[in-house]
């Protein structure tokens, strides 16, 4: 990976998770007794199949803060539990909603941000934000504390233009003062994340937890811990 000058990360599943606790006591409450780390699982392989979705829309908003949107992932991840699941689909999906309307679906802290922003910083990289989201990302990330890592918190509900158009990016690049070019993107979906960072000209990481996204070239890292190990190099 060449010289860099500044990293940025995406928020879903990236700074902070979807929280998969929540979600297996909906389920609990509606009948369906799953564990929280299934529910993981489905989760993040249920990203590939949205991700075949979103890869042909070029003219629609794609964020997952839209109604439609949140609830054809949730019902993926649902069917990807099983039947008895996706049976329960329209309540279980109801109860999300409402949680993320009144707050954010993907409010699981990521424990590694504050190490992993701590080593970047060390080796004199500034930090920055860019996520599709409704215009509350800051106040998610101050409640959860990290929000003073970042130099710049760029939410599309707020700037009004959504990865993967290439103008966030750039937009998130010259609040830092630096070129696309010296820039590297972490996120979670390749064609928001991995082919939007790359249409503006700045290096890509995809996270894959699961070792699932073998079909798409790009670099790939496990975790965050991963991710920052290929950006500082050897």
């Amino acid at each position: 990976m060449g010289p860099l000058r500044a990293a940025f990360f995406d928020v879903g599943n990236t700074l902070s998770h979807v929280n998969y606790p929540l979600i297996a006591s909906t389920l609990r409450d509606a009948g369906v007794d799953v564990a929280a780390d299934r529910v993981r699982t489905a989760e993040i392989r249920s990203r590939i199949r949205m991700d075949e979705f979103l890869s042909g829309q070029r003219s629609i908003s794609i964020s997952m803060e839209g109604a439609p949107m949140f609830r054809a992932f949730c019902r993926l991840v649902l069917e990807d539990i099983g039947p008895d699941a996706l049976a329960r689909g329209e309540t279980v999906i109801d109860a999300l909603e409402a949680y993320n309307r009144a707050g954010n679906l993907w409010d699981l802290a990521e424990p590694s941000v504050p190490r992993v922003a701590a080593r970047l910083r060390e080796r004199g990289l500034r930090l920055g934000v860019i996520s599709n989201a409704d215009g509350r990302v800051a106040q998610l990330l101050e409640r959860q504390g990290v929000a003073s890592l970042f130099d710049a918190i760029v939410d599309s509900g707020q700037v009004h233009v959504e990865k993967p158009n290439p103008a966030i990016f750039l937009h998130a690049a010259a609040l830092l003062g630096v070129d696309a070019s010296e820039s590297v993107h972490v996120g979670d979906f390749y064609s928001i994340d991995l082919v939007g960072s790359r249409r503006a000209g700045m290096q890509g990481i995809l996270l894959d937890p699961l070792g699932a996204w073998s079909h798409v070239e790009c670099r790939k890292a496990r975790d965050l811990d991963d991710a920052a190990k290929i950006i500082l190099g050897p």
